[in-house]
């Protein structure tokens, strides 16, 4: 195994250093687990494929994002009854199809770089009405962060929220938090909060 030495500029600064300039050459780049065993041209040969597909993917989500803003503009100027009318004759789709771009389109069209790494169905997911504001919210950080987050795991994180939101006898702590809340309200008012009997404020 090769045990290269990796220097951060401090260190590379020290060795040109203490060598009198001699040029101090970098580790070499570790291996994806994925070109190991293939020839050099066949690893080539993915890299530029990856790159295209990335490029035509960008394109998708701009173009998503832009449809989004021009069915935004259409419903405006059009109003509900007319829009959903000219949306099944221009496009032949249903309102909810266009309701999806523009959602998208609505939540995410200041934030190009964000949702650009994004695939479609979880852009959707995301900017759907279902979807909790703060799972979108965290998710977005995330992604900000530098966290890659595949369709599945986002699906998942969006459907356990709503899980909690809606499972019997589950409010998401709402009913806990209005009681605090009263409480402070009362006690700021030189009241004591209601207590079960034989129990002590």
């Amino acid at each position: 195994m090769d045990n290269a030495l990796v220097l951060d500029e401090d260190g590379l600064e020290e060795m040109r250093r203490l060598t009198n300039g001699d040029q101090i050459q970098p580790a070499a780049p570790v291996r994806p687990d994925w070109s190991i065993g293939l020839a050099s041209d066949v690893i080539e040969s993915a890299r530029q494929a990856a790159g295209r597909i990335r490029a035509r993917h960008r394109g998708m989500v701009e173009g998503i994002l832009d449809t989004g803003q021009d069915l935004l503009a259409m419903n405006s100027k059009l109003g509900h009854g007319k829009f959903g009318a000219w949306v099944e004759a221009s496009f032949g789709w249903s309102v909810r199809t266009a309701e999806n771009y523009m959602r998208v389109a609505d939540e995410f069209g200041d934030n190009r770089e964000l949702v650009t790494q994004l695939p479609p169905t979880t852009l959707y997911g995301l900017a759907a009405k279902s979807t909790p504001r703060h799972v979108r919210e965290d998710i977005i950080v995330e992604i900000e962060g530098g966290s890659v987050l595949n369709s599945k795991t986002v699906k998942e994180r969006i459907r356990a929220a709503k899980q909690a939101k809606t499972s019997p006898g589950q409010d998401g702590g709402r009913k806990a938090r209005n009681a605090d809340r009263t409480s402070i309200v009362l006690n700021h008012e030189g009241k004591q909060p209601d207590t079960p009997s034989g129990e002590t404020a």
